[in-house]
């Protein structure tokens, strides 16, 4: 009973939001953008934020763009362990490190 509800509520919001979309299609309403684009790392060895910084960023000082892309982290000293995913923010400061990191061989 209650994931029929779901699913004519679901149903209903969706019928209304194109409505109203295709309503206001003449207008010109700016794109919607959600949050910062990121790329997943699995660690080959263990190291802390700031050397993860230091190699994706090229500064320490950055580690809080990467302790705020991972709730399961901490604080910038904390030691990441060998295998575990990380998030890492595409900055203005982001350089992709594939072959530091052992993905290249």
């Amino acid at each position: 009973m209650k994931k029929g509800l779901l699913k004519i509520a679901m149903s209903l919001s969706l019928l209304m939001g194109t409505s109203t979309l295709s309503a206001v299609e003449g207008s010109s309403i700016p794109a919607v953008t959600h949050g910062t684009p990121w790329v997943s790392v699995r660690l080959p060895y263990s190291m802390t934020v700031k050397e993860l910084a230091n190699i994706y960023y090229g500064n320490a000082s950055e580690a809080n763009v990467i302790v705020s892309a991972n709730k399961s982290i901490r604080s910038k000293g904390v030691t990441l362990r060998k295998n575990r995913r990380v998030r890492i923010p595409v900055t203005t400061n982001f350089t992709a490190q594939p072959e530091r990191l052992g993905w290249v061989k």
